[in-house]
């Protein structure tokens, strides 16, 4: 947005759930949507659906899924609904936005939520460009990044173009697009955002980042033992995913104090701070298949992956050594292989995410 104010363009920023006022960036360019929602849905009609006719497919994949995983099917359909109608009043609500502002171009996150495919419906029928941004590993485990060609012919809650930050996701992306759709190698803009916000912290020993996902266990019992044999030697840093409730970090926490290392890992700072900052400073990262990953790949801060998912996601990176097996036998083989992993990481720490353009890029998704 900045980058196009620059070159006289207008940009808004429109969230849909609920935020604090209390840290946000050009406050003035952000207007909150939540307002609108009852309104819409009030003057929105609930979508109606048939099943007398039993060889339509839709209750062909129904009746698949009961038979195949228990589950009632008119309870199933009543879901579906209810999606479609949350997904319905999305788009008029951003109908209206646009026939007010008059957009060229829509950009998002995670286009598969209710909201942003209201907004790229919505975008698709009003002739605006509809772009997904980024935001985490969009490789061929992604069941949201892909798709059987053949399925998609006429899909208008898909996005027009893809702003991918590498080739692994670019390619897989480029693997099942329609013709009419497109891929931006347009990198990480908030790595390079935050290049500018400098901090400084004075910590004495190597910083671990482990990010926890909302999973169970959080973490396996190895790298808590890890973190209890080597906490004089190394700096531990955990970060929580933002999806995780209280509930599951209080949960987590009190494992921790269980095993006595709870005074011994640092939340105040990895919690804090942006990720690509805590990276910044971070000699190596764990986790098991999160995000970060592709994210710490791109500043050059090497991975430990601690499962076999993980391992398949960003098998990829192996190539450009950022990542390593962390799936071992106990945890003297784990503390072994971050001793590597450091002094490796010391003479190799190679950024993939080159600054861009983003003007360039602009021209071009606008071309």
């Amino acid at each position: 947005m900045d980058q196009l104010e620059i070159h006289g363009e207008r940009g808004y920023l429109f969230e849909y759930s609920a935020t604090s006022n209390s840290n946000l960036y050009r406050r003035e360019r952000i207007f909150k949507l939540t307002y609108l929602f009852p309104f819409f849905k009030f003057f929105t009609n609930f979508p109606s659906v048939s099943l007398t006719n039993d060889d339509t497919d839709l209750n062909n994949i129904l009746l698949e899924v009961q038979e195949r995983y228990d589950l009632d099917k008119q309870l199933l359909l009543n879901k579906i609904l209810s999606i479609l109608f949350t997904v319905i009043v999305w788009t008029r609500i951003y109908s209206f936005i646009f026939k007010k502002v008059n957009p060229k171009l829509s950009f998002g996150l995670c286009y598969y939520n209710n909201e942003m495919l209201g907004m790229n419906l919505a975008a698709s029928r009003m002739g605006v460009k509809s772009i997904d941004m980024q935001h985490g590993a969009q490789g061929e485990l992604h069941p949201m990044y892909t798709y059987n060609r053949k399925l998609l012919s006429d899909f208008e809650m898909l996005p027009d173009i893809y702003w991918v930050w590498d080739k692994v996701s670019g390619k897989n992306i480029e693997n099942w697009i329609s013709p009419n759709k497109k891929v931006i190698y347009g990198g990480n803009p908030w790595i390079d955002f935050l290049k500018e916000k400098s901090i400084l912290i004075n910590i004495d020993k190597p910083v671990i980042l482990i990010t926890v996902q909302p999973l169970n266990p959080v973490l396996e019992k190895d790298i808590l033992e890890v973190i209890y044999k080597s906490s004089d030697r190394y700096e531990w840093w955990i970060r929580y995913h933002p999806r995780m409730t209280l509930s599951e970090k209080n949960d987590f926490e009190t494992e921790l104090k269980e095993f006595n290392i709870l005074k011994k890992v640092n939340f105040d700072i990895p919690n804090e701070l942006e990720l690509p900052q805590l990276l910044e400073i971070a000699s190596v990262h764990i986790s098991r298949y999160s995000g970060s990953i592709s994210e710490a790949s791109m500043v050059g801060v090497p991975s430990i992956i601690c499962d076999e998912i993980g391992l398949e996601i960003y098998k990829d990176l192996e190539l450009n050594q950022s990542i390593f097996n962390g799936c071992l036998e106990n945890s003297d083989e784990v503390l072994s292989l971050i001793e590597t992993v450091i002094s490796f990481g010391k003479n190799v720490k190679k950024e993939t995410n080159t600054e861009k353009d983003y003007k360039v890029i602009l021209d071009e998704i606008t071309s």
